[in-house]
């Protein structure tokens, strides 16, 4: 469990359910996910999706994240494309 903290810290991540179990404040972590699941599936106005959140470890972590987040969709819509 500390190996994938470390993981997802390096990338900019804080996952409550990936904390050492010694940082583990069981009631934080359990309402995290309750408010997360509490807006999932049909429990939203908006769609039924899945809601998930996470922290990241700076806004240069968030951009970074979301920068290969479109460079990942742009190359599927890019090999989508030569496929047809």
């Amino acid at each position: 469990m500390y190996h994938d903290f470390l993981e997802y810290s390096a990338m900019g991540w804080i996952r409550p359910d990936k904390l050492p179990i010694s940082f583990q404040i069981k009631i934080i972590k359990d309402d995290w996910f309750k408010f997360f699941e509490s807006i999932s599936y049909d429990k939203s106005e908006v769609g039924n999706y899945k809601v998930a959140g996470g922290v990241f470890k700076s806004y240069e972590h968030f951009e970074a994240y979301t920068i290969n987040g479109f460079d990942n969709l742009a190359k599927k819509i890019k090999l989508r494309v030569e496929n047809e």
